[in-house]
């Protein structure tokens, strides 16, 4: 079976990081492998289909699977440590900086404005393909976030179980739980039940 990948946190970067779940004491992998890792690509809109299906079957000589899932494990732990550090105040640190723009510079983008939804956007798409140019674009969205983002609304999901991040773009910024859907009702409920307990005589 197939495990869904929580797209909750308003930002490519923070939904890489929250591949990797808890639940409790327990982290659940959600990167199980390079096809895993291919797959949250595409459905992260980081590559598109006909993309992903190309990078995938690229000749091996190209690229080595197992060294580039390697790669991404290791930049999202330095995300997730980046992630930390942001939320307690503190900057990242220069190993981080130095895996993005080495990303970055390996994987050169074309810059193109686009009018989407009424609203002027710039897309970019790196020259050069393969299955890095996912990390690439992941590194683009951070280094975009670094460059713009207001690191002061980084969220951690409320829920001492589940370690979730994501950026609140609420509109008075009050957003605590990854979604109410799951933490936010499981609280709810959780809270109404105590509330019960209390009142029994």
């Amino acid at each position: 079976m197939t495990v869904p990948f929580p797209f909750l946190g308003n930002a490519a970067w923070l939904d890489f990081v929250n591949t990797e779940l808890s639940n409790g004491d327990d982290k659940i992998e959600l990167l199980t492998g390079f096809d895993a890792f291919m797959r949250w690509g595409r459905e992260a809109k980081l590559i598109d289909r006909g993309e992903g299906h190309v990078l995938e079957n690229a000749a091996p000589e190209r690229f080595h699977p197992d060294a580039v899932f390697e790669e991404a494990l290791a930049l999202r732990a330095e995300l997730r440590k980046a992630v930390g550090d942001l939320t307690n105040g503190q900057t990242p640190g220069s190993p981080l900086l130095d895996q993005i723009n080495k990303l970055l510079g390996d994987h050169p983008a074309v810059l193109s404005l686009k009018r989407t939804e009424g609203t002027w956007q710039i897309g970019s798409k790196p020259v050069v393909t393969g299955p890095r140019s996912v990390l690439a674009r992941v590194a683009e969205d951070f280094a975009r976030f670094m460059a713009t983002a207001d690191p002061m609304l980084l969220r951690r999901c409320a829920s001492e179980r589940c370690q979730i991040y994501f950026y609140d773009t609420s509109k008075n910024h009050t957003r605590r739980w990854c979604s109410m859907e799951f933490c936010g009702n499981r609280a709810k409920v959780a809270g109404h039940r105590s509330r019960l307990q209390r009142s029994r005589p």
